[in-house]
C-alpha cells in the first residue's frame, strides 16, 4: 500500500506557513489590534485551497459504498437510492457519521445551509436528520 506523507523541507515549509499568523481589521483610517491566530490559512493564498482539500478529503471514506459522497470546495454533498427502509436508515447512519467527522476535525457544519430533497415512492419514509 502506498501511502502519501509530507516530509522534511515541504513539511517545514507547510507548518512555518499556518504558524504564527495574524491579522487586523481596517474601516476607512481606523485600524484593530492585532490578533494572532492559533489555526487558520491565509484567505486568498494560493496554496490555501490545496491544504484546505487535503484536510477534508478523507470525509468521503467514512460512507458506505451505498451512500454517494461529492466534495465541492467546502460543500459536501451526499445521495442514496432508497429502495428499502434500511436505506434510509444507512443515509441517517451517513450524515451522522458526517456530524461525528466535522466535531472531531473541528470543521462546523452550517446547518442553515443544508438541505434535504427525498425523491421516493415509499410509502413508509423515515424521517433524516442532521445533529443540531
Amino acid at each position: 500500500m502506498y501511502v502519501n506523507t509530507v516530509t522534511n523541507n515541504l513539511l517545514r515549509w507547510i507548518e512555518n506557513f499556518l504558524s504564527g499568523q495574524s491579522q487586523v481589521m481596517r474601516i476607512g483610517h481606523s485600524y484593530s489590534d492585532i490578533t494572532y491566530l492559533c489555526s487558520r490559512v491565509v484567505q486568498g493564498s494560493c496554496i490555501g485551497p490545496l491544504l484546505f482539500l487535503i484536510y477534508v478529503n478523507d470525509v468521503s471514506e467514512e460512507f458506505p459504498d451505498s451512500c454517494i459522497c461529492k466534495l465541492y470546495a467546502d460543500d459536501v454533498k451526499l445521495y442514496s437510492v432508497m429502495r428499502t427502509v434500511n436505506d434510509y436508515k444507512t443515509l441517517q447512519k451517513s450524515l451522522d457519521m458526517l456530524d461525528n467527522w466535522s466535531h472531531v476535525w473541528q470543521l462546523p457544519i452550517s446547518y442553515r445551509k443544508c438541505s434535504f430533497m427525498i425523491i421516493s415512492n415509499l410509502k413508509n419514509e423515515q424521517d433524516i436528520s442532521l445533529s443540531l
